[in-house]
């Protein structure tokens, strides 16, 4: 089998596998749910790149604007120094006529203040502006030689527009030449920021080189301190998730500023946000009714399958009224044929031969064995005695007949089920021998399907076992040796292998079915023998509608635990229906003995004696478990002294009460 195959079947276990197939539903809604997640997310940081793409260019725009007001602010205060040069005002410091002129220039522009110092930063004019208030700024309320040593501290200063955070002013400091081109002194011009920087948006600001920030238009919204230091002219620095700052250096060799924005994508988050959660709850309802009407059709077709399964015992039924003998057989077949099946499955060769659909079905499928004998004459079949050549080669033509029924059943209705070609392989080669000597088509070795050589042995074993008109029932270990003896000429040698492996569980499956038949009677339960149900009855009555209802739930969990047992179901299974029925069994006595002592009922010791000794079997098979586990004697323990005891005490010890309702 290539990897295609094993692809192929995997997948249809998925789907066929109500488990698998919710478990893959609940995988893929993971999935996509993240797949919506991860495209929500990838979204949010394409629109995120496009609007720092769209800022990063603002931010160049005014920064270019904002240097080109830099620029201009240079211009006008070298023009007044040539000014004050020209009409020799700075020689003989005429503070009158320089005031004047300051003042004048003050008032016409955004200048807080204009000091005049020497080459020792000791003030010689200062100038403060008379138009505009700056009461409220740290600058006004600094002292000149202050102002001047925090200006002095860097020579590099002259030229370079400054930012000053703790003056809050920007200031630009230039030099005064005499007439013999010496620069002994020094003009300072200062700005106040609000003024020069009022045409920026809010979330702009300045940055010092070592990712200090200096001032900001809205300090409300600007970060006070950076976690990352700027190392580049032009960039970005991912503040939060939400929060990110870009920034330009500022144009010239001495300017240590950049101009910076704050950008907030929060509403940005949001509204994805808010559609990722649309999305998510238009899909997950969309996949609920998917999921919903995937399961209802799963309902239907649950229904269609027990219908079928109800056809195919119907079918089954054709036979067993031709031929007695099969009506028990049937059953036992069907479960030795599961249980080969499960023993070969661990063997690697048949690993992948044997899926879990195939153990589902093989069971099912081997009732139809003997379908064929509807086409044989019932004095054929009926026969008491041997049969002779002639009639034996009448009854081998049940397996052509059933291939006909069958076959002409797949191709009228078009099916291409699994069920169907177990039927269909086992109805028609269950009778060919591993050497080829059987037939119908004298098939040989492994030509012949793998579902027919494991059901050969069944049938054979189970015949065995069993009693005919013309002979005996032969015992377990007989029968093991007649099928030993077959080991490559009637039977496949690894099925015989496995057989020898599970030979008990043989023995153990036939021997519950004949005591359950000898300790059950049916003729109480209604006619249903072949599922070993017990039947709820009128007859079965006290009269009390709690006890009726209790008996009802009680005879339900006996016929669980009869087929949990008959069909090898797991110890866990079994414990548990143990447990609820000494939990309920429990219940159920304490009413009725309730009920029997308020009535004074002439039967309460004897009864009351009867639910002791219940109680008694059921505490030493439940110290049995939990000493050595579910063991083949402690199964018969429980069909002897819990089954028998309550289907006996059910439907005649409590059946025959008379009571009143209270």
């Amino acid at each position: 089998m290539n990897y295609c195959e094993i692809l192929f079947m995997f997948i249809l276990r998925l789907i066929k596998s109500p488990k698998y197939f919710y478990s893959l539903m609940a995988i893929l809604f993971i999935v996509f749910i993240n797949i919506i997640l991860f495209t929500g997310r990838n979204i949010y940081t394409g629109e995120q790149d496009k609007l720092f793409a769209s800022h990063m260019h603002e931010l160049t725009t005014n920064k270019k604007h904002f240097e080109a007001s830099l620029d201009d602010i240079n211009l006008e205060a070298r023009r007044i120094v040539n000014i004050m040069k020209d009409m020799n005002m700075l020689n003989s410091l005429d503070d009158l006529e320089i005031k004047s002129f300051l003042s004048d220039l003050l008032f016409d522009h955004h200048y807080l203040s204009v000091i005049i110092f020497n080459n020792n930063a000791s003030p010689l004019l200062r100038v403060n502006s008379q138009t505009i208030s700056n009461d409220n700024l740290p600058f006004a309320n600094t002292d000149s030689n202050q102002i001047l040593s925090r200006i002095s501290e860097d020579k590099k200063n002259t030229h370079a527009v400054h930012i000053d955070k703790d003056l809050n002013v920007i200031y630009l400091v230039k030099t005064i030449p005499d007439s013999f081109g010496n620069s002994d002194k020094r003009i300072a011009f200062f700005f106040a920021p609000e003024l020069l920087f009022k045409h920026l948006p809010k979330n702009y600001g300045f940055i010092h080189e070592s990712s200090k920030p200096l001032w900001s238009v809205d300090e409300t919204i600007f970060p006070k301190k950076l976690k990352y230091k700027i190392n580049t002219l032009l960039g970005r620095t991912r503040l939060s998730d939400t929060t990110s700052l870009i920034y330009s250096a500022l144009s010239g060799k001495n300017n240590k500023y950049y101009l910076s924005a704050l950008l907030d994508t929060s509403e940005l988050k949001t509204s994805l946000f808010y559609n990722t959660i649309i999305s998510v709850a238009i899909f997950s309802l969309f996949f609920s009714v998917i999921l919903f009407l995937i399961y209802f059709r799963n309902i239907q077709i649950s229904q269609l399958i027990e219908t079928q399964k109800a056809t195919v015992v119907c079918l089954a039924n054709l036979a067993e009224f031709k031929d007695n003998e099969t009506a028990d057989h049937l059953e036992r077949t069907r479960h030795y044929g599961t249980l080969l099946a499960k023993k070969l499955k661990s063997l690697p060769e048949y690993k992948h031969k044997i899926s879990k659909e195939y153990l589902d079905n093989i069971g099912f499928a081997s009732v139809l064995h003997d379908i064929g004998k509807v086409g044989i004459p019932d004095e054929v079949l009926k026969k008491p005695g041997k049969l002779n050549t002639v009639e034996f080669e009448i009854i081998k033509n049940h397996t052509s007949f059933a291939k006909d029924i069958l076959q002409e059943l797949v191709d009228k209705h078009k099916i291409n089920d699994i069920f169907f070609t177990l039927s269909y392989n086992i109805a028609t080669y269950h009778h060919e021998k591993w050497d080829g000597s059987g037939y119908p088509a004298g098939l040989a070795g492994e030509s012949i399907p793998l579902e027919a050589r494991i059901f050969a042995l069944c049938d054979v074993y189970d015949a065995l076992r069993s009693e005919r008109p013309y002979k005996d029932a032969f015992s377990h270990e007989v029968s093991m040796s007649i099928i030993n003896e077959g080991k490559g000429t009637h039977f496949d040698p690894i099925i015989i292998d496995i057989f020898n492996e599970c030979a008990d569980k043989f023995k153990y499956i036939h021997d519950t079915y004949v005591m359950f038949y000898e300790q059950i009677d049916y003729g109480s339960f209604g006619n249903n023998k072949r599922e070993l149900q017990v039947v709820w009855d009128y007859k079965l009555s006290v009269g009390i509608d709690s006890i009726d209802n209790q008996h009802k739930i009680l005879l339900n969990k006996v016929n669980f635990l009869i087929k949990s047992i008959l069909e090898g179901k797991g110890n866990d299974s079994i414990i548990n229906i143990l447990n609820f029925l000494r939990n309920y069994s429990e219940e159920h006595f304490l009413l009725e003995e309730d009920i029997m002592r308020k009535q004074n009922h002439p039967d309460f010791e004897m009864h009351t004696k009867a639910h002791n000794t219940f109680r008694q079997s059921f505490e030493k098979i439940i110290a049995n478990i939990d000493q050595e586990g579910i063991q083949t004697d402690t199964l018969e323990y429980i069909e002897t002294y819990l089954i028998k005891w309550l289907l006996n005490h059910i439907t005649e010890m409590d059946a025959n009460l008379k009571l009143d309702n209270v």
